[in-house]
């Protein structure tokens, strides 16, 4: 609930950045489903990649909140790249 009242505030009610946001989460979920079901990662490999999911999520909702495109763009590609890395 608090994160999305931040979020509320943080968007200004601007309702198109939130969607953009949302709908970036929603890929980026997407992508990681389809690593993790294509591999067979042992329960302590989907711990770590869960624990680094949770601070991806804060450092997402952080980097939209100072509309920094670029570090939010770089921080999803390299949490992609992370869960690669168990491959």
């Amino acid at each position: 609930m608090v994160l999305a009242i931040l979020m509320k505030i943080v968007a200004g009610g601007i309702a198109i950045q939130m969607n953009r946001h949302y709908e970036n989460i929603q890929k980026i979920q997407k992508l990681i489903e389809k690593e993790i079901f294509s591999n067979n990662f042992d329960v302590d490999t989907l711990r770590a990649i869960n624990a680094q999911m949770k601070m991806l999520i804060d450092s997402l909702n952080f980097w939209f909140a100072y509309g920094n495109d670029f570090r939010y763009k770089y921080d999803l590609e390299k949490f992609l790249l992370f869960v690669r890395s168990f491959k």
